[in-house]
């Protein structure tokens, strides 16, 4: 019984640990921006998932994006969103563990507003 109970909170310590690894960067487009930038997410290499929703308006771009100390940011990934296409999501690849991450909303057209983010 005692191997069982130990076993099952090792369990959950490890589920826990995990669960809190993930972060999010998230933000939303008003008709009134051009841009929207999301909070910075930190994380070694790996996978991530790139999201976007035009709720109103024609056309945006959901872009992940990386920050490169002393250097330009760059964008890894991006999603047009157009009328025939509201909603969107890729996988994208967070190739450095130097480097923080974030999403970032463009309007292509003005009026477009909508959500988007960056989960790792």
């Amino acid at each position: 019984m005692r191997k069982k109970l130990v076993s099952a909170v090792f369990l959950c310590a490890v589920m826990a640990t995990g669960a809190v690894s993930a972060a999010t960067s998230s933000t939303t487009l008003s008709n009134t921006q051009s841009v929207a930038t999301g909070s910075l997410i930190y994380q070694g290499s790996g996978n991530g998932k790139l999201t976007g929703n035009l709720t109103k308006g024609s056309d945006m771009y959901s872009k992940a994006r990386m920050v490169h100390e002393m250097w330009p940011d760059e964008t890894i990934a991006s999603l047009k969103l157009t009328s025939s296409a509201r909603s969107k999501s890729i996988n994208v690849t967070l190739s450095s563990a130097d480097n923080a991450y974030y999403v970032q909303l463009e309007q292509i057209s003005g009026g477009a507003e909508g959500n988007g983010s960056l989960t790792n």
